[in-house]
């Protein structure tokens, strides 16, 4: 299988220097806590952020720090500014989380069926398109996430993103790691953002820097 070398992406670079995030990224991650705000009817708060940069070979070790019975939503984010983003929480704030999304007593829903996993879709399709919305400069146009799919089994789907990584030639893998909080919910829903075309900032070391909260 042919290989296609890494190349980078200016907008991207414009948005994350050194390793550390400009003032609009800072925006577009809080931006989300008020979405899932709106959408939850609860006062989501950004619990922790970070930009971490994994080199390759230690990814696969990195995702082991996800809790087991973790659900997902998928989404790849606009050819404009390539990546891809993962929308995480425990099944039982999962569960959680679509009772509050449709209007339900806690405690209602017991399995994530179809209707479940649609609610918790557009979650994950809301939440994005605000933080893209955000990023937008009036010359990039619209930034369009693709549909979201529902993942049961998200370390499953890191790895064969880092295979696909691998074969394009990319060393590093730079993840926007943010945690918002609900009052309602048992545990943190965890946002990660994987963005495609950022300049190593520390080539064969794992970093990380802390963003502090507003």
């Amino acid at each position: 299988m042919s290989s296609t070398p890494f190349t980078t992406n200016e907008r991207w670079n414009s948005l994350i220097v050194h390793g550390r995030p400009q003032a609009i990224l800072l925006k577009a991650i809080w931006f989300v806590a008020y979405t899932l705000s709106n959408m939850t009817k609860q006062s989501v708060t950004t619990a922790h952020q970070r930009i971490v940069e994994v080199p390759l070979d230690q990814f696969v070790a990195h995702t082991k720090r996800i809790v087991p019975d973790t659900v997902g939503v998928h989404l790849m984010l606009s050819d404009d500014l390539p990546g891809q983003a993962l929308l995480m929480m425990s099944r039982r704030t999962a569960l959680t989380v679509v009772d509050l999304l449709l209007g339900q007593r806690i405690g209602t829903t017991k399995q994530l069926g179809s209707i479940e996993q649609s609610a918790l879709g557009e979650l994950g399709n809301v939440a994005l398109s605000s933080f893209l919305n955000i990023l937008a400069q009036p010359s990039w146009g619209a930034l369009k996430p693709s549909p979201p799919a529902v993942v049961a089994d998200p370390t499953a789907w890191m790895l064969d993103f880092a295979k696909r990584a691998m074969q394009d030639q990319q060393n590093t893998i730079h993840i926007i790691d943010a945690h918002y909080h609900a009052p309602a919910t048992s545990s943190t829903i965890q946002l990660w953002i994987l963005p495609s075309g950022i300049s190593a900032h520390d080539e064969g070391h794992l970093t990380a820097h802390t963003i502090e909260s507003s």
